[in-house]
């Protein structure tokens, strides 16, 4: 397999891109500062759910009482689906406050950051040039923050399957 000749050198690429962002260095900083912190505060509130979720299980529920441990776990979900609701909105909001979608106000905004949050990507959003980087960043931000999610919900279905089968495993050893 043959390289193509108008490859751009690493260095001069990186150079270029650095360049194309400079122009709105400090607002490209608060965004990517933005994220870090979206990131850390969704992650943070997740392990907090999943933490309490473990030790509820574990300390109250008696093995078995599937009926309440689902009824729990459903709560769960939903608190985390609120969080992803609420990643969007701070997106969106930063969207709105950037003019980053020219056209249809708040809610073409809110569609926009939902469609790169959820990297759909089936819209024709026109963002203006000096936010081009911005989808790329709400698309971070999705992609990661449901990673995070996705393993504290297989963290405490794991824990519910397990209170499950406890009985069935007293039963056996005796």
């Amino acid at each position: 397999m043959t390289l193509p000749n108008d490859l751009p050198n690493v260095f001069e690429f990186l150079s270029a891109l650095g360049q194309a962002l400079s122009n709105e260095r400090v607002y490209h900083l608060w965004l990517d500062l933005t994220l870090m912190v979206m990131l850390t505060v969704h992650g943070m509130f997740v392990l907090m759910l999943t933490v309490i979720f473990h030790a509820v299980v574990d300390k109250y529920l008696k093995p078995g009482a599937m009926l309440m441990s689902s009824f729990l776990y459903f709560i769960f979900i939903n608190l985390i689906f609120i969080s992803h609701v609420l990643d969007i909105l701070t997106w969106t909001y930063i969207t709105i406050y950037l003019k980053a979608v020219p056209e249809g106000g708040a809610i073409n905004a809110y569609y926009f950051v939902g469609e790169m949050y959820t990297t759909l990507g089936f819209g024709g959003f026109k963002v203006n040039p000096e936010w081009r980087t911005l989808p790329i960043l709400i698309a971070i931000s999705g992609i990661l923050s449901s990673a995070i999610s996705g393993a504290a919900l297989y963290s405490m279905l794991n824990a519910l399957l397990l209170n499950k089968k406890l009985p069935l495993e007293n039963i056996k050893k005796n």
